[in-house]
């Protein structure tokens, strides 16, 4: 249970929700404009409600231990 909540609290509050906190420093140091910065957080977002949908039809599919040690080894590899 508790590497299951340290799982959800890394992919939900650094992977999702820390993602503002970078984005003033963001159009400072790249020199963004706004419409850029909402363009990049509108990506971010449809990425993160498509592969919600895909990972949830898979995890029906093939099983959640299956999807979830994917996932995993698909973020942790460079």
């Amino acid at each position: 249970m508790a590497t299951g909540m340290l799982t959800t609290i890394g992919t939900h509050g650094f992977g999702r929700l820390a993602y503002t906190i970078i984005l003033p420093s963001m159009k400072d140091g790249l020199q963004f404009s706004y419409t850029q910065l909402g363009l990049i957080g509108t990506g971010n977002f449809i990425g993160y409600l498509s592969f919600a949908i895909i990972g949830g039809f898979l995890a029906a599919q093939c099983g959640t231990r299956i999807v979830i040690a994917l996932a995993l080894l698909l973020m942790g590899s460079p």
